[in-house]
């Protein structure tokens, strides 16, 4: 499928474990995480110290983590009664995408507001991304910035001419992520963000409009991991990055199948070249580094054109699957009860 086909619409489903016969909040925040037991806290504190007095409703979705994300989740939503907050587990890990399509299939909100559990949304963030969003179209893709941890600020850059969006820091209406059928989650990592906010562009006419006042923390993963989780990440981004070229027809739409396997055949032998002879300024290690990405890049673009992959995009079934830890009070709990 080229990034022009119209996907097949999902209109949602009625769920019988988030209660729909009751007044649907305006917002859900969605909040896809995976072993962040040590700072979900933080993330959740400052998410409701900005919510506590709107009309939303807050759902984490555990990736299936190896350590307490989903208990340090459930705990925090115990010590909070009044909090409207579900938390929901994953039969198994699948990465951000499945978590973010699982979020809105079981939301109530009018607008779907996506934030990581390892980052840390900022003073003032929830005020200005709402602000932008009520007076923006339901065709608008809503998305802040991040600010890293040496204090700079970054905004999404374009994409092939296009303005592309931070998945961890972004708003869409409920029914508009339906209707394009949510994120590709044929990739674990890299990329399949941008290629959903490229899709949404081209073949649902949505456009993008950044909110430089919502601003989030990102947490950059240590440099202490060990190195071969680091190596694999880095890996499952250059498969993804190289399922994004594919699926957007780009490189290898433009340079020719033969002109893609000319490239597979000779960068070896260029990339050894370089290694051999590295230049002062750059550690062989790094040049080391580069080729090796880019020859894995270089495979999976060939293994893509050869197998054609069709995206997988979301289903409405899937929610049948994962586990309900904790159910809270909704938005209109709390309002009857502070009436009452």
């Amino acid at each position: 499928m080229t990034l022009g086909d119209r996907s097949v619409r999902h209109e949602g489903r009625t769920s019988t474990t988030l209660r729909r016969d009751m007044a649907e909040p305006f917002f859900s925040v969605a909040v896809p995480c995976w072993n962040v037991g040590a700072t979900l806290r933080d993330q959740l504190d400052a998410i409701f110290e900005q919510v506590v007095d709107e009309d939303a409703e807050v759902i984490v979705i555990d990736d299936h983590s190896d350590d307490d994300t989903a208990t340090v989740a459930a705990q925090w939503a115990d010590e909070h009664p009044d909090a409207a907050i579900a938390v929901l587990r994953a039969p198994r890990r699948g990465g951000p995408k499945p978590s973010r399509n699982i979020g809105a299939l079981v939301a109530r909100g009018t607008w779907i507001v996506n934030v990581d559990g390892d980052d840390l949304v900022l003073p003032g963030w929830f005020e200005a991304l709402s602000q932008c969003v009520r007076s923006a179209p339901d065709t608008t893709i809503v998305t802040g910035i991040v600010v890293h941890p040496d204090g700079t600020r970054s905004a999404p850059t374009d994409f092939d001419g296009s303005p592309t969006v931070f998945g961890g820091n972004m708003a869409i209406s409920r029914q508009t992520l339906l209707s394009c059928s949510g994120f590709d989650e044929s990739m674990f990592r890299g990329g399949t963000e941008t290629e959903f906010v490229l899709r949404a562009q081209r073949s649902w006419g949505l456009s993008v409009v950044g909110c430089d006042q919502s601003a989030i923390f990102y947490r950059h993963p240590t440099k202490e991991s060990p190195i071969r989780l680091r190596a694999r990440r880095q890996l499952q981004r250059v498969k993804g990055h190289s399922y994004l070229e594919h699926r957007l027809q780009l490189e290898g739409a433009r340079q020719g199948k033969s002109a893609l396997w000319f490239e597979l055949i000779s960068s070896p032998l260029t990339a050894l070249a370089r290694i051999t002879v590295s230049p002062g300024t750059m550690p062989r290690s790094t040049h080391l580094r580069v080729a090796v990405s880019k020859q894995v890049r270089l495979f999976w673009l060939a293994w893509f054109q050869l197998t054609r992959p069709r995206p997988r995009l979301m289903d409405p079934n899937a929610v049948d699957a994962y586990t309900f830890v904790h159910r809270g009070p909704l938005p209109s709990d709390q309002n009857e009860s502070r009436s009452a």
